[in-house]
Order: C-alpha cells, then structure tokens, then sequence
C-alpha cells in the first residue's frame, strides 16, 4: 500500500499478510518502508499510485517537491524484501521533472512479454505546456530498467492537448487489432471553473494520438464526456478500467444540483471512443449518501465477469450518518439500476468511527477472489 508519512513528507510503504491482515515481517524487516527522494530539509514525497511486477518487484510513482517549488513525478522500484531495486534507475528511483503540475499520478505495465526485465512501463500526470500555457495530460514511456523510450513521443513524452487546462488522473492498457494503445483519463476545464470528463488514447509504440481509432476526426485521439445535470457542470473522473469486450469504463464524480452537489458517475465507450449501450447515452449517476442532497465522489472502479453477467464496482466516499464514510456500489454492466444482493438496494456505507464526526475516504478500490 503505498502513501506517505511525517510533515517532511517521504514515500511510505506497507506490506500485510493477506490472510492475518499482520504487517509482513519478510518485507523490510517489520513490514514498512519509507524512501526520501531528496535529501534537503522541507522536501514533500507523496506516493499517488503502484503496481507489481510479475516477478513481484513493486513500482511506486508520485511527486516530490521541495518547499512551494514546482512538482516532479518520480517511480521508484522494490525488490520482493521491500529494498529499493538497484537495477531500475539511480539506486532504484527516477525522477522525470516534465511532470511539473501534480507529479504522476498513475503507472501501469505494458503487454506482458513474458520476461518482465523487458516489460514496458508507462506513467501519465499532468505537464504545463510552455507553449499554449496550459496543463496537458502527459504520458511517458520507461524502460524497465529505469531509462527513457526516447522514441516515445517527444524524448519519452507524449502530450495530449485539450483547449482548456486539463489535468491526468489514471492510466490504463488496451489492445486492439493487436496494437497495443495507451488509454489517459482525468478531466478538462471548461467554462469557468467547471469539468468534463476527459479521455485520450495513445499508440504506445510511438506515442502518437490515435486520431483515427478513437473518437476520429478534428479531435481525433481525444474525447470528453460531459454529464451537464446542473448548472454547475463540475465533471471529474478518477479512475479508467478496460472492459473484457474493450469498452473503456471511467468513474469520478458529477454535479448534479445548481448548488455543486457531487454524485457517483460512470461512463462507458465502446472502442472507437463514442457511447456504449449503458445507462443513459453512455452515463450514469449514482447518489450513495445517506441524504438526497449529501455529497458522493468515485475514485476508483473494478470489473468483475464479462457478458450479461459482467458486474462494475464503483468505490469513493459519500456523506453518512458521521461525516463521510467508505462508499462502494455495484452495478451491472449495462448500467441499469444496482444489484441489489450487494449492501442495501446495491450501496455499501463504511463508517469506520460510529457517533464521531470523522472522514473516512476510500481512493483505490481492487477485488481479491470473492471479496473487495
């Protein structure tokens, strides 16, 4: 589990035994690992997203900054005993200063290969393009051991620009037609201060925008999603996830009252980028609070099956009984109604302090055999 720790914020890892829920004494001596990226005083390192290896090494991506500078998105590397991995990198960390907004803020692995000392790794955040002055989401190409695909895009980087600000959240693999492609998520200003969700799609070879796979035309490579229920239009997605059929399922949250009220909302795409045969026109809203007008945000989503059977778990927080608590709701795959053998009417509240006034907020969400 990755995050951070102290005031002088450094990366902060945590390994536990699945079945006792007891730290792993086997990882890094007592289970904890924390790992500072820079050695000067006041330096912040927030870890933001991880994945594992097939040969159970563990990358960590996030941002470090020191004082009210400018972010840089760093990855580091462990071996299986929660040491920094020597071969990835300089002592097991990069550092890639392009991502000067929010750092990185997701990591995946490229197709298998079969030997993961040749497994691509990708990572997207948010660049401040110095030449139309805007935020853009940004993904980059690394080797695994640590180097820059300087044939990815423009020296590693691949930009996708939006007409407004746009900022990255989650990164995710398709394949089509065998062609392996990068699919970037987040959401992108509009009027005002208000959102729409925001997708782009790269060929992960070279980087390119895929102008003619995905929603082709002027905006080829790129789309947004707007769910426009209020006045507000304040429209964020979190989380990207890819369907057993290829669809591309995104979850964040949408206003859905003049007053910015946030709901639960999910969107699906069939391939080519427009809306799939979900819910209404490709969207649905959901209000998890315990109120009808309390506030609800998705962070992260999973898919369970495929088919008629194929179900979508949506996880966040929403307003309870104390504050905010744990919010997670299941829904089937064509986004009609909740499955309602899931938590009451398909909506599972967690409130980890009952009668104190306390936030608890979920932000990544994963099933394990049968359960969450």
């Amino acid at each position: 589990l990755p995050g951070f720790e102290g005031t002088e914020t450094n990366f902060a890892l945590a390994r536990y035994i699945s079945t006792t829920g007891a730290l792993d004494p086997t990882f890094a001596d007592d289970g904890l690992v924390t790992t500072d990226f820079s050695s000067l005083s006041g330096s912040t390192d927030t870890a933001a997203a991880t994945v594992v290896q097939a040969d159970g090494k563990i990358l960590v991506a996030g941002f470090t900054r020191l004082g009210f500078g400018a972010s840089q998105g760093v990855v580091s590397r462990y071996n299986t005993d929660g040491k920094l991995d020597p071969t990835f990198g300089a002592n097991g960390q990069i550092t890639i200063g392009a991502f000067n907004s929010n750092g990185i803020t997701g990591i995946t692995l490229g197709a298998a290969t079969g030997n993961p000392a040749t497994q691509p790794i990708y990572v997207t955040g948010t660049v401040f393009n110095q030449i139309t002055f805007r935020n853009d989401i940004a993904v980059a190409s690394i080797t695994a051991s640590g180097e820059f695909n300087t044939a990815f895009g423009a020296n590693g980087i691949a930009l996708a620009e939006f007409p407004q600000n746009t900022t990255a959240e989650a990164i995710a693999i398709q394949t089509v037609n065998n062609v392996e492609l990068i699919v970037a998520a987040g959401h992108t200003q509009i009027a005002g201060n208000n959102s729409d969700f925001a997708v782009a799609r790269f060929n992960a070879s070279t980087g390119l925008l895929d102008t003619a796979g995905f929603n082709a035309g002027p905006n080829g490579g790129r789309q947004t999603i707007a769910f426009d229920t209020a006045g507000n239009n304040d429209d964020r997605a979190f989380d990207v996830q890819i369907a057993s059929n290829n669809d591309i399922l995104l979850a964040g949250y949408a206003s859905v009252t003049a007053a910015n009220e946030h709901d639960f909302a999910i969107a699906r795409l069939v391939v080519t980028g427009t809306a799939a045969n979900f819910g209404t026109n490709g969207k649905r809203t959901i209000n998890t609070s315990t109120t009808a007008t309390g506030n609800d945000e998705a962070r992260s989503l999973a898919i369970e099956g495929s088919g008629a059977t194929e179900k979508i778990y949506v996880g966040g927080f929403a307003d309870g009984t104390d504050n905010q608590d744990f919010a997670i709701v299941k829904i089937p795959g064509n986004g009609n109604g909740n499955d309602g053998s899931f938590g009451t009417a398909g909506i599972k509240l967690q409130d980890f302090r009952a009668g104190i006034n306390s936030d608890e907020q979920l932000f990544d969400l994963k099933l394990q055999g049968g359960n969450i």
